[in-house]
């Protein structure tokens, strides 16, 4: 097959193409769930705030919904991350999966940026 400058670009454009697909959907992976996470830590507090003592049956679906999207590389304690527990219990789970998908997210630098912060 011969190469033409034209042809050439038109596969490297199709080849940044893909790979920027690739990069979005692997930024999803990650932001999606702390969005999710974000959500749940709010409702949580409610809960706590309102003196609940155990998490809802009702959210043993959610949960494990979102124990079942957290990308390669997270890892969530399911003894941890279900319903029946104290909202205490569950929130620090919560926040534990919102420090591995940071780490993910942020990379290398990330501790880093904490050892500034502190």
């Amino acid at each position: 097959m011969r190469h033409t400058p034209l042809g050439d670009a038109n596969r490297d454009i199709r080849w940044a193409r893909r790979r920027h697909i690739l990069k979005r959907l692997q930024r999803w992976s990650i932001t999606s769930p702390i969005q999710v996470i974000d959500s749940m830590l709010e409702d949580v507090e409610q809960m706590n705030m309102q003196g609940a003592r155990r998490v809802p049956l009702s959210w043993e679906p959610r949960l494990a919904l979102l124990a079942a999207n957290l990308p390669a590389g997270v890892h969530a304690d399911r003894a941890e991350l279900r319903a029946g527990i104290s909202p205490n219990r569950l929130m620090e789970a919560l926040f534990c999966l919102q420090d591995q998908l940071l780490d993910l997210k942020i990379g290398p630098l990330r501790p880093a940026l904490r050892e500034q912060a502190c």
